[in-house]
Formats: C-alpha cells, sequence, structure tokens
C-alpha cells in the first residue's frame, strides 16, 4: 500500500473522530430554546411509544381470576401379607412411591396432567374448546408430597369450575390407567394359571391311582401305625415292669413265708377253710402247751408225754385236711408251719392273692401287647415302601398346590392393591372461589411502564447536561 495513502486514511479518521468528539461535547449550534423544544418533542414521542401499548393492554385485556387447588400423595402405599399354612405365602410389602431415586411419581403425575387427554376431557366437562381451556400451572414442592394447581377463567366461578373439571379428569384417568395395568397383568398370568392349575391335577390324580392299590393310602395312616407301634412298645415295656415289680413283692412274701410259689396257690384255699381253721386253733394250743410242758417238766413225765400226743394227733388231722383240701403232701408242713405264725394274717393271705392275680393279668396284656407289636411291625414292613412313594407324591402335589396358590394369591392381592403402580393422589386443599380478579398483568405493566419511562428521562437527563462534563475531559485530554 502507498504510504501516502495510508497517511491519508489516518488523518481521515483521525479526523471524524475530532469531529466525533467535538460534536459529543459541545453539541450543535441549536438556539436554546429550540434544543428545548428538541429534547421535549423527544420525551413525549418516547413516552407515547412506551405507554400506548401499556394503556391499551390495561384497557383491552379482559381481567382474569385464578382457581388453586393442591393435591398429596400418601409417603407409604397399602400392603398385604397372606400366610397359607403347609402351603405357601404371597406377599404384597409395604413400599414407598419415593423409594426409587430414578422415579419420581409427581413428575409422571404432572406430565399426565397436562396430557391431551386429560385437558380435554377437562374442557369438556366445562363445555369449552381444548385451546380455551388453557393449560393449568402445575408446581411441584420440592422434599414434599405436593401439587400445586392453578387454573385460570374470565370469572371465579368459571377458574373454580375448570379447576374440578381437571382435578375430577385427571382422577379419571388414573383409574383407568390402573384398570389396564390389571386386566394387562391378568392377562399374561392367566396363562401361567392355567399350567400351574394342570399341574396340580395332575399331581393329586397320580396320588388316587396310587392309592387304589397301595396297602397305605395316606402319610397320616403310616404315621398312626408308627405311632401305634411305639405305644405298644412302650405299654408293653410299662407292663413289663409292674410286672417284675409285683413278681419281686410275691417273692418277698414267699421268702418271708419260707414257702415256694407252688406251695403258695394251696394257702388261700388252707386260709378259708372253717374246719382247717379250727384244727388249726386247737393246734396251736396244743403245741402253746407242749412248750410249756417242755419249760416245766422232764422228758419222761406224763404230761409232757400227752401233750406231744396230742399235737402230733392234731397235726396229721391238718395234713389230712389239707391233702383233701388239694395242698401238697409233702409241703403240708412248711404251710402249716406259716400257718401257724402269728405273722401270718388274712392280709398277708389276700395281699398274696390280690398280687398273683395281677401278675396274671399283666402276663395276659403282656402277651396281647407282644402280638401287636408283631403285627404292626409286619405292617410298617410291608408299608415302607408304599408311604415312600406316597410320599414323593404328596411333596410333589404340595409343590404344585403351593404354586397355584400362591400365584391366584398374588393375583387376587395385585387386584386389590390398585396403587402399586400409580400411587394414591388426595385433595389437600380443594379449588379455591378467586374473590379478585388477577392484578399481575396490571402490575407488571404499570412497572414496565413506569421503568421505561424513567429510563426515558435519565437518558434525556444525561444528554442535556453532558457538555460541561465532556468538555472538561477533552480539555485535560
Amino acid at each position: 500500500m502507498n504510504p501516502q495513502a495510508q497517511d491519508d486514511g489516518g488523518a481521515h479518521h483521525d479526523g471524524l473522530g475530532s469531529w466525533l468528539s467535538y460534536l459529543a461535547a459541545h453539541g450543535s449550534s441549536m438556539d436554546p430554546v429550540v434544543r428545548r423544544r428538541v429534547y421535549a418533542l423527544t420525551l413525549f414521542g418516547a413516552l407515547t411509544l412506551i405507554w400506548l401499548p401499556v394503556l391499551s393492554f390495561l384497557i383491552l385485556s379482559p381481567q382474569t381470576y385464578t382457581s388453586k387447588f393442591s393435591l398429596i400423595m400418601p409417603v407409604t402405599g397399602a400392603g398385604q401379607s397372606v400366610n397359607l399354612e403347609s402351603i405357601g405365602q404371597a406377599t404384597s410389602s409395604v413400599t414407598s412411591p419415593f423409594s426409587q431415586n430414578a422415579v419420581d411419581p409427581k413428575v409422571n403425575y404432572r406430565a399426565i396432567a397436562m396430557s391431551k387427554p386429560v385437558l380435554k376431557a377437562a374442557a369438556a366437562a366445562v363445555e369449552l374448546k381444548e385451546s380455551e381451556f388453557g393449560k393449568p400451572k402445575i408446581k411441584l414442592v420440592d422434599q414434599t408430597a405436593l401439587m400445586n394447581f392453578e387454573l385460570q377463567g374470565s370469572s371465579a366461578e368459571q377458574a373454580q369450575a375448570k379447576a374440578e373439571a381437571l382435578h375430577s379428569a385427571l382422577q379419571q384417568r388414573l383409574e383407568q390407567l390402573r384398570r389396564n395395568e390389571v386386566e394387562e397383568r391378568e392377562r399374561y398370568t392367566s396363562a401361567s394359571l392355567e399350567a400351574f392349575s394342570t399341574k396340580l391335577s395332575d399331581a393329586q390324580l397320580r396320588i388316587v391311582e396310587f392309592q387304589k392299590s397301595a396297602r397305605v393310602v395316606s402319610i397320616e395312616q403310616f404315621q398312626d401305625i408308627t405311632m401305634g407301634l411305639e405305644d405298644s412298645r412302650r405299654q408293653a415295656s410299662l407292663a413289663r415292669a409292674r410286672l417284675d415289680s409285683v413278681e419281686a413283692q410275691i417273692g418277698s412274701l414267699l421268702a418271708s413265708l419260707g414257702i415256694s410259689q407252688s406251695q403258695s396257690r394251696g394257702l388261700l384255699a388252707l386260709q378259708q377253710d372253717a374246719q382247717f381253721q379250727q384244727l388249726l386253733q386247737r393246734h396251736a394250743e396244743a403245741a402253746a402247751l407242749l412248750a410249756e410242758h417242755r419249760a416245766r417238766y422232764g422228758s419222761n413225765n406224763f404230761k409232757l408225754r400227752d401233750a406231744r400226743e396230742v399235737e402230733d394227733g392234731l397235726r396229721r388231722q391238718l395234713h389230712a385236711r389239707a391233702a383233701a383240701l388239694g395242698a401238697t403232701p409233702d409241703s403240708s408242713t412248711a404251710m402249716l408251719e406259716a400257718l401257724g405264725r402269728d405273722s401270718l394274717s388274712g392280709d398277708i393271705i389276700e395281699s398274696l392273692a390280690r398280687l398273683n392275680a395281677e401278675a396274671s393279668g399283666l402276663r395276659a396284656e403282656l402277651a396281647t401287647r407282644q402280638a401287636q407289636i408283631q403285627s404292626d411291625e409286619l405292617r410298617l414292613r410291608e408299608g415302607i415302601s408304599d408311604a415312600t412313594a406316597l410320599e414323593d407324591l404328596e411333596r410333589k402335589r404340595q409343590v404344585a398346590l403351593a404354586v397355584f396358590t400362591t400365584a391366584l394369591a398374588k393375583v387376587d392381592l395385585g387386584r386389590s392393591d390398585n396403587f402399586a403402580s400409580y400411587p394414591m393422589l388426595q385433595i389437600l386443599a380443594p379449588p379455591t372461589l378467586p374473590y379478585k380478579p388477577d392484578t399481575l398483568g396490571t402490575t407488571l405493566a404499570l412497572a414496565g411502564g413506569i421503568a421505561g419511562t424513567l429510563f426515558c428521562v435519565m437518558g434525556l437527563l444525561v444528554l442535556w447536561f453532558r457538555k460541561p462534563f465532556l468538555q472538561k475531559i477533552l480539555k485535560s485530554g
């Protein structure tokens, strides 16, 4: 580039800048009266541009009324638990709709409330077009379960009616979504229930077919046989223990009497025979007299000989009577000695007879118990295989029943808990009836007009008083 041209261009720019600076600092050579008139006209034009739209808005815009209402979502949902004894368990746990951080049900409900089906249904309820109904303002309060709604109308009654219609349409839409969810779930689970029902029927049919030819037709029957065997063994053990105790008592009595078991059987007959008892009494008296004479006289004294002969005769009579009653001849002496003791009484004989009878009964009971034990052991051995097979079939039936019943219970619980996916909404504050129109638009329009007026006045004042300040700055520069 030509240096001269560069110098000319630089000079040109410097000259233009100097002229603009001079113009800003000194202005034009306009007469002060004319200048004031120009500033007044400029202010009037600016205020006209500002206040004409504001006044038009204030005059032409219709009045609006705002109705408000609040909805709240329960923190926890309803839950049920069904425990089917010996079958299974179906549980619907108590969950919170806010338990998942990734999903906020309030956001979902806001989207549903502003969806086209809900707004269309609400508009139809108040006989308005969807475009005339407008969209609600929904505010979600953080850290709470609250949802605040605002709807505007041309009158207080219309605003309240629109709010009520929106709330009703929202609840109806939620109910429809809940019903659709239940229907879809039932449609998908019906096939599974049919399969479970078929398995359960097959398991029950196999049990019935097995019971037709089995010796054991139920687990309870096999358990009864086992418990009966254990009871028979326990009763046999108790009978054996009682028999041993009774035999020990009999042995003790026989030892104290000095006779054997076979000898004891004749004691009761001898004790109950009146003739034998008379002879026994006379023999006892003769034996006492003989003992007295032995202590008093010598062996050759006639009184001692007479007493011995009487005692021997009575003894022979006792032996003869005992033999006649069936007592063993070679043991009658021992029995006579036993019967002649002072310690022997009717109570001892009766006790011995009672113990013998009790021992006989215990032996019969023990034999019966042993026969029952053998019978139960045979039935148990024969029924083990049937019981094992039946238990396996019953286990399969229980599993099929548990699966089917649990699935069916879950379906029923799912029907009862309609708020699992779409939690319940309760109205906290019903739609209000506004008592005065909204003033927010008027307030904003006036604030804008006043702010614009202030900016214009301040701008013109700065332009009016700029010369002294700018001239001083230029002189110092």
